[in-house]
Parts: C-alpha cells; sequence; structure tokens
C-alpha cells in the first residue's frame, strides 16, 4: 500500500502540470480581443477582434472563416469586448439589387476562381456594415485591419 500512495501522487502532480501547462498555451494562441497581433513581418500589425456567424463564436482573428450559402448564413460579427467593429450582411440569392452592385464595386478574379475583393470596397449601408453581394462565383473577401479573410461559396 505504501508503495502504491506514492505513485498516485506522482501521477496527479503529473495530471496536473500537464493541464496547467495545455491551458496556459492555449490563452498563448487565443491572444485578447483588441491586442496587436502581427501576421507576417512584412504586414502592418492587425487588431484581434471576436468573429460571430449568424452569432456562434468563431474565434478570434486573424483567420479565414469559409461561409456557405446553401447553409442560408446571414450575418458575420466583429466585436472588440462590447463594440460592433465590423457587421456584415450576406445576401442569399440573386435579387435586382445584386444586379445593380455588381458594378459597384472593385472585384478582380486573378486566380481564375475566387473573386478577390477587399472590405473597403464592399457597398457600405453605413459605417462598419458592409454588404455582401449574391455573386455566382465564390468570393474572397480581405480585411488588413483585423486579419480577417472571409471565402463565400
Amino acid at each position: 500500500m505504501k508503495l502504491f500512495r506514492p505513485s498516485i501522487y506522482l501521477l496527479t502532480l503529473l495530471l496536473l502540470l500537464g493541464a496547467c501547462s495545455s491551458s496556459k498555451e492555449t490563452a498563448e494562441e487565443e491572444g485578447e480581443e483588441g491586442a496587436l497581433v502581427r501576421i507576417d513581418e512584412n504586414l502592418p500589425a492587425v487588431r484581434q477582434a471576436r468573429v460571430f456567424l449568424d452569432g456562434k463564436d468563431k474565434g478570434l482573428t486573424p483567420r479565414v472563416l469559409r461561409v456557405d450559402r446553401r447553409f442560408n448564413y446571414s450575418e458575420i460579427l466583429l466585436r472588440i469586448g462590447k463594440e460592433r467593429v465590423r457587421f456584415f450582411e450576406i445576401e442569399q440569392t440573386r435579387s435586382s439589387n445584386s444586379n445593380e452592385l455588381l458594378y459597384s464595386f472593385n472585384a478582380t478574379n486573378t486566380d481564375g476562381y475566387y473573386t478577390e475583393i477587399n472590405v473597403e470596397d464592399l457597398p457600405k449601408r453605413r459605417d462598419n456594415y458592409y454588404y455582401i453581394p449574391f455573386r455566382t462565383d465564390p468570393l474572397l473577401i480581405t480585411d488588413r485591419q483585423y486579419g480577417l479573410q472571409i471565402i463565400v461559396q
């Protein structure tokens, strides 16, 4: 019995140390809302924001967010604390409005698959409220301020 007790204590201690180190690594990887993070040494730092897709937390930026229109996703929200810093409304089907919008922003199809759009070139309803129009080709939307890439298919 005496030989068994030290091994239990040792095992418990190792498990506790392992749990502490893994939670610390997760916290360092996750970062903090509003913190400045450098994605690449040649690029300016981006501000981390929490990403929500139809109310579901998708983590912090920088990140790539894939949105499939077939699942009827309708909005993307970026928050820092309680402040809404970006809001994207996703048009689900072609409408007369989307036909007009095809010519209202600069989009380039550079890789033969995605039409690439900068956030600044998206139609805006008001400050920080952007509209993602329906397009038949997949979109790659880049938000350089928060390090977010949105792929809409």
